[in-house]
Formats: C-alpha cells, sequence, structure tokens
C-alpha cells in the first residue's frame, strides 16, 4: 500500500502528516495528488469526508515551495494559489488546514471574506503572500478595481464547485478565470455531487482546459450512518425536538431548518426549554462576525447548531454525532449533504428525519437523489405512512368479493341517534 513518502517530496509536509497523525492516503489523495503535482487540471468527484482538501492542498504547498527554491518571486498581491469556496465557513476552514501546513512549509496564506472592512482586504494588496482562500465575490470586486491580480496565479481551486454553480456564482468564476493565464494556470473543480449541467458549466468557463476526470468513491457512508424517520404532524415538530433531544441523541449534533425564521423560532424556543444546553445558529442573514463566533464557538466547545443549508456543504465538525432533519430540504441533493456532516472518517453518525404528510413528494424527489448518488450510499427515507399508503394501494389492485350496496336509513328527525351504516362483507 503506498503511503504518503511517496507521494511527497519535502521533509516539511512528511513533518506535517506525522504531527496529524495520518497513516495512509485515502484514494482521494492517492489518485490526487500525484495529478495535481504533475500540474494537471482535474476535475474530483468524491464523496464526503475523504480527505479531498489535502488532496490538493499537500501537492499545491509542494509546487509553490518547488518554485520558491528555484528563485521564483512572490510580488505583492500576486498570490500563487487561489482556493475559492461558497460560505464563509467552509473558507474560515480550508484556511485554517493551509495555515497548519503552513507552520512547516513557511508559506505566507491569506483569506479574504465578504463583509470584512474595506481597509483590511486593500491591504492584501500591498502583502506579499502566497496562498489566498477567498469567497468568489468580494475577490471578484478587488480584481475589477485591480487591488489584486491572478496573473502570476498557477493553481485555482473550485472547492464545493457545485454549491458555487447552485449559489449563482457562475458570472463571478468566469470573471476569475478570465483574470488567469490560462495556459499557465492548473484548475481544480473539487465536488461531492455532479449536476446535470456541470459539463455546460465546465465547458462554458473552461473551454480550453483539458480536465482530467476522478470519480472517487471509497466506501460508502452507508456503513457509518443509520437513518431514523419520524412520522409526525407539522404542528408536533416542536414538541417532538424537546422529546427528541430529552430522550434520544448524545453528543454533538446539528439540527437543519428550510427557512432562516424557522430556525429562529426553534433556536429561541430550545434555549427555553433547555437552559443547561449549548445551543447556536447559522444562517445566510446573520452578519459574517456572528456567524464565524457561531461555527466557532460550536467546533471548540461541541453542543448542538439549529441552522439551514448554509452549514449542509463541507463542514467538518469530528465530534459531530447526529444530524435532525426538523424539514426535510426543499432540494434532494441537500439531503446528501446534510447527511454528509456525520460518518465522516469512519466515524459513527445517526440521521433523523421529521416527515409530515406534506413530504411525500420531497421524499420522492430525495429518494430518486439518493439512488442516482453513486458516491454516497445512504439509505432511503422509507416511513410508516408511506408504507401504510402503499400497502393500502397495493390491496385496492388485489380482485375482492363484491360488495354488496346496502340502502342507508334516513335518521329520524329530532332523534338523537348517528346514522348507521351497514358495512359489506
Amino acid at each position: 500500500m503506498a503511503n504518503f513518502n511517496d507521494l511527497l517530496q519535502h521533509d516539511e509536509l512528511k513533518a506535517y502528516i506525522k504531527e496529524q497523525g495520518f497513516q495512509y492516503p485515502t484514494p482521494v489523495q492517492l489518485k490526487g495528488i500525484p495529478l495535481l503535482s504533475d500540474k494537471k487540471s482535474i476535475s474530483l468527484l468524491g464523496k464526503t469526508g475523504t480527505g479531498k482538501t489535502l488532496a490538493y492542498a499537500l501537492p499545491i504547498v509542494q509546487n509553490v515551495k518547488n518554485d520558491e527554491q528555484s528563485g521564483v518571486e512572490t510580488k505583492a498581491g500576486h498570490p500563487k494559489a487561489v482556493i475559492v469556496l461558497p460560505t464563509k465557513e467552509l473558507t474560515s476552514q480550508v484556511f485554517q488546514v493551509f495555515k497548519d501546513i503552513s507552520h512547516f512549509s513557511k508559506l505566507r496564506v491569506r483569506k479574504l471574506l465578504g463583509g470584512e472592512k474595506g481597509q483590511k482586504s486593500k491591504d492584501l494588496g500591498s502583502q506579499s503572500f502566497e496562498i489566498l482562500i477567498t469567497g468568489p465575490g468580494r475577490l471578484a470586486a478587488m480584481l475589477e478595481k485591480k487591488e489584486l491580480s491572478l496573473t502570476d496565479t498557477k493553481y485555482l481551486i473550485l472547492d464545493e464547485a457545485d454549491t458555487l454553480l447552485d449559489m449563482g456564482f457562475f458570472k463571478e468564476i468566469k470573471k476569475l478565470w478570465s483574470f488567469c493565464e490560462w495556459e499557465g494556470t492548473t484548475v481544480g473543480l473539487i465536488s461531492a455531487t455532479m449536476p446535470n449541467d456541470f459539463d455546460k458549466f465546465k465547458d462554458e468557463v473552461f473551454e480550453k482546459v483539458d480536465f482530467e476526470m476522478l470519480e472517487v468513491g471509497g466506501h460508502g457512508i452507508k456503513q457509518d450512518i443509520e437513518t431514523f424517520n419520524i412520522d409526525l404532524s407539522f404542528k408536533e415538530k416542536e414538541k417532538m425536538t424537546k422529546l427528541f433531544l430529552e430522550k434520544q441523541p448524545s453528543g454533538s449534533g446539528m439540527i437543519f431548518c428550510n427557512r432562516k425564521e424557522t430556525s429562529e423560532e426553534l433556536h429561541k424556543f430550545l434555549k427555553e426549554q433547555f437552559p443547561s444546553k449549548r445551543f447556536y445558529i447559522l444562517h445566510g442573514e446573520m452578519e459574517a462576525k456572528e456567524r464565524t463566533s457561531s461555527f466557532n464557538k460550536f467546533k471548540e466547545k461541541g453542543g448542538i447548531m439549529v441552522c439551514t443549508d448554509i452549514a449542509a456543504r463541507g463542514i467538518d465538525i469530528p465530534a459531530l454525532g447526529w444530524v435532525l432533519n426538523y424539514d426535510l430540504p426543499f432540494e434532494a441533493v441537500f439531503y446528501i449533504h446534510r447527511s454528509g456532516r456525520v460518518g465522516r472518517g469512519g466515524r459513527k453518525g445517526s440521521v433523523y428525519n421529521f416527515v409530515t404528510s406534506k413530504d411525500f413528494n420531497l421524499i420522492g424527489r430525495i429518494n430518486t437523489s439518493i439512488k442516482e448518488q453513486s458516491l454516497i450510499k445512504l439509505t432511503t427515507i422509507n416511513t410508516k405512512l408511506q408504507r401504510d399508503m402503499a400497502k393500502k394501494k397495493e390491496q385496492k389492485k388485489l380482485p375482492s368479493e363484491p360488495v354488496k350496496k346496502v340502502r342507508k336509513k334516513r335518521p329520524q328527525v329530532g332523534g338523537n341517534k348517528s346514522p348507521r351504516y351497514k358495512k359489506g362483507k
């Protein structure tokens, strides 16, 4: 079996691997590291929790160090590698990975987030650094103002590329690429799912890039995740959540809601019901500082995060034991990503679903998405309500004895007895 010594040249990176306690590269890393080390563009499709971040971080750091040792200079405001992510939480998480590596490699890593004070962002243009971790919107704006430049950028990585596309960043990504010297820039499209229009996106934005296609499944997360479906009425959700937290889960967990208003109401309700527990909230309309603070506290101290789908992608909380879908997601693919927050790295996890009679159409789309997603083998949702309905439907198809027609007895005017109906056999 290959090990990291076979994939990496620099002793500094090997020291980082040793400190982290990694034994062997994952299948994603085993295939991705050599290709990026050879400066080949890749489109990597790999399920959650398989080590995709290190699959691109390690070869990028290695090659940037090679350039540095060859005497290639880094000009102010001209990063050598740019990593683009869809959310502030993911940006902060990947930034921390590169910072940990930089303690050994001695490279300079910077983070650029939307919502930061303008002067702090502008200062990046006067600083020399090798690696920039950022979101697409703020970077595109700074490039247009010529506050940063990508003319020396050798690596452009779009992590959670499908989400960047889903969130409407197509124009920004196209703009970013127009600022790169495409013949000298290696591109990495990293994703856990493959939307139907993903190939069209690649052809339109990265027309001249020759991608190496990697689809790495490894072991399905079905082995690490148990799924539990809880049938209830819509009005019972709050009470059932209270009972759920009293009786069932242990350890840290995430409760997903579809709307920010629902998440705020539920967060307030749970804090009142369980004053001794730690609850956090995360949704897209929070201020950047609030979101960062809430996420960091949850990651450091544990507890329960009430959130929307902004927390469904890429976030890795090692101690996370369970996920509760308070609302089943409107977009079926987000069920896969929510579930992927647990069962990562071989750890055990549980997914609980609140299912009402209004969710049946959603369940159909979710189950279709699960079946079509070859990399994440989740158990499909099959609730008692669904089984009962399917059973009744099947019974209607079966031949049966003719039912005798029985004339209804008219109730007597002024009488206090209910009409009686005889049931035919």
